[in-house]
């Protein structure tokens, strides 16, 4: 942090004396921290509320004026939010109260720059590649080409994923893997029928759960219109020189998407993964299991292979999620919570 504090323009000891109060700060926050093991149940944490008395039971915020900043819009005290840390709220008022304006400057100025420092030149990301040798033991950072094809695929993942998908991609492989994966949901009916632990209303329930299921084999259809891929990106500014200002106007034109979202009904049919990620997952909160196009490739399914080796493949991927389990982006945890080193 002091270094990054250094490059950005300060001397060595301002650097240190900066870097040594934002993480007393941060020690602060994290002391008014719910800790996990109390967060488990969301029902308990959710609170559903309007702002004018979100404001009256923490004076210390106006979240009116806050979410008329964020939402870029005018926002009424009657409109309604969720607020899942109370408690955390209202000791933040006290903390923010207790500390030198200079100090929460800097730490939110901090949060910002260390998300950008893959956007900045080779002496950010030598101070960062120091960093992550000491934290993860890496001995070297990723070449930069991969860097690059990593942020293309991150910011416009549908329109590298057409690319991908026109080039690459086997129809045939969306088929056969859509009916496989139908193939394996009949067989857990079955596994469920016969099991003896199970009530009949469970059972029931179960079988719903399989027929309600989601399935995202290869990729969404509207990527390979080029009039609803360009609409995707219409408002997103790209400037052949300028390619840190270019990733300012990236999360503004995220941003924007988002908002877009509030006050709509759910689009249960949108897709949030990249076409050309390799990776597959089963989402619990969606009910969804997700195959992108580009884990349809070998070793783990090709046309050419066996049946068997193909259903292998795919069972890897889906029994992960039973013993293990992945989450919404697609990463692989084990059952203490770690994450899979072949996933990062």
């Amino acid at each position: 942090m002091a270094k990054i504090i250094e490059l950005l323009g300060a001397n060595e000891e301002s650097a240190e004396k900066t870097a040594s109060e934002i993480v007393d700060f941060e020690i602060l926050l994290a002391k008014i921290t719910m800790p996990p093991e109390k967060r488990q149940n969301v029902s308990l944490l959710y609170r559903r509320i309007n702002i004018s008395d979100l404001m009256e039971l923490i004076p210390g915020i106006d979240f009116q004026y806050y979410l008329t900043i964020v939402l870029e819009r005018p926002v009424t005290e009657n409109e309604t939010v969720v607020m899942y840390a109370m408690d955390y709220m209202k000791q933040l008022v006290q903390l923010l109260s207790d500390t030198q304006p200079r100090t929460i400057a800097n730490y939110l100025l901090w949060r910002f720059a260390r998300h950008r420092t893959g956007n900045l030149d080779d002496r950010f990301q030598e101070a960062k590649q120091k960093f992550y040798f000491s934290l993860y033991g890496r001995e070297q950072s990723p070449p930069r080409w991969k860097n690059c094809v990593t942020q293309v695929n991150t910011i416009m993942g549908m329109a590298l994923g057409a690319m991908f998908v026109r080039k690459y991609f086997d129809e045939n492989s969306k088929e056969d893997t859509l009916l496989m994966t139908q193939e394996l949901q009949e067989s857990f009916r079955e596994i469920i029928n016969e099991t003896d632990w199970m009530d009949l209303p469970t059972k029931h329930l179960a079988e719903a759960k399989v027929d309600a299921m989601s399935l995202k084999i290869g990729y969404p259809d509207y990527i390979l219109s080029r009039s609803e891929l360009n609409a995707k990106y219409i408002d997103m500014k790209i400037d052949p020189h300028n390619y840190f200002e270019n990733s300012l106007n990236v999360l503004k034109h995220l941003t924007r998407t988002e908002h877009s979202k509030l006050g709509q009904p759910v689009n249960k049919t949108a897709w949030n993964t990249a076409p050309a990620i390799v990776n597959a997952y089963y989402s619990r909160n969606k009910n969804q299991i997700m195959f992108p196009a580009g884990i349809l490739q070998p070793p783990f399914y090709h046309k050419y292979f066996p049946r068997a080796l193909n259903y292998g493949g795919i069972g890897v991927v889906i029994g992960h999620e039973v013993t293990h389990g992945f989450d919404d982006r697609g990463r692989l945890f084990d059952k203490n919570g770690n994450l899979h080193r072949y996933c990062e």
